[in-house]
């Protein structure tokens, strides 16, 4: 009768809040009658473990900051692009022919480059940098549409954000081990013998207390599991993201 908790999608935060929901509600009844408080008990010692691990396992401070690098690079991006496509409609042919040369070689590497995933993003951004900076016709069409700051801007914008990406990546290796996956794994054990226990209770005894705690978590784990999908879904179309632990 219970909702199956995906646990293998859903972050250690994510099983926090909702395990956290969970003893609130079986809180909120007389558990010793109900003869539940034996495995809300057993429940809340992984539980305590989990919340002292998510300091260690939350997502690292730069990921906002890369969040907003990324921002910055596609500005950078779009604001050039938008600019050539304007410098092929002058009424000078220098200057449009400098416009076509840079749309071919951006257009090469790709008009959509920053609706990518950061990693493919920035290979696809280092090349065409590389590009840019060496190919001789690209270096005079810069030079003759006065591009220079821009494509420095590009440059800065492509830097920070690697730099930022590196850091964050040195931090997953040498982040500690915390206990979160073997608090998971004790909470899935011990929820599952909660909502076995309310359901046989339920079953036996036909109290609608049991039928309204069933109703009750199962609106909570739709919820969470709900949240989790758009989550992964959002990351497999738009970015990747960060591993999260699973059980």
């Amino acid at each position: 009768m219970f909702e199956k908790i995906n646990y293998r999608n859903l972050t250690n935060t994510e099983v926090y809040n909702l395990i956290k929901t969970v003893i609130a509600i079986v809180s909120g009844v007389d558990t010793d009658l109900l003869k539940l408080k034996l495995w809300l008990d057993k429940l809340s010692i992984p539980f305590k473990k989990l919340e002292v691990s998510i300091g260690l396992d939350r997502g690292s401070d730069k990921t906002e900051l890369i969040r907003e690098a990324d921002d910055i690079r596609d500005n950078c991006f779009k604001a050039i692009k938008a600019y050539l496509e304007a410098c092929k409609l002058r009424n000078n042919e220098a200057w449009q022919n400098a416009a076509e040369v840079l749309w071919r070689i951006i257009e090469n590497h790709g008009l959509l480059i920053h609706n990518e995933s950061y990693s493919k993003e920035s290979s696809l951004l280092d090349n065409l940098i590389i590009e840019l900076d060496e190919n001789k016709d690209a270096k005079e069409a810069i030079t003759i549409l006065l591009l220079t700051e821009w494509h420095n801007e590009l440059k800065s914008a492509q830097q920070s954000f690697l730099a930022l990406w590196n850091e964050r990546r040195d931090e997953r290796i040498n982040k500690p081990t915390s206990e979160s996956i073997e608090a998971r794994k004790a909470i899935k054990e011990t929820t599952a013998y909660l909502f076995q226990s309310i359901e046989l209770n339920y079953i036996s005894t036909n109290d609608e207390t049991y039928l309204n705690l069933i109703n009750g978590i199962n609106d909570e784990i739709k919820n969470a599991n709900t949240i989790a999908k758009a989550r992964i879904t959002r990351r497999k179309n738009n970015e990747e993201v960060m591993e999260e632990s699973e059980v």
